[in-house]
């Protein structure tokens, strides 16, 4: 998650099934990102992606914070 710096610590110490599928949606959800990108009209699906990501991080953040 390099978004997320400030949390590295508690991210590497990160473990369980729930982290570990927040992972890979987050990754998932980077690749879509990256796909769309390249299409010339495709700003209203990026949009929605970088939409997601910011509920993955908001959710990886509750995650370490009950640990």
């Amino acid at each position: 998650m390099l978004r997320m710096p400030e949390h590295s610590r508690a991210l590497a110490a990160a473990t369980g099934e729930s982290f570990l599928d927040l992972c890979e949606d987050y990754e998932l959800a980077w690749a879509g990102v990256e796909h769309w990108s390249h299409k010339a009209s495709a700003g209203h699906e990026i949009r929605e992606y970088f939409v997601l990501i910011e509920a993955l991080e908001l959710e990886v953040v509750a995650l370490i914070s009950k640990r």
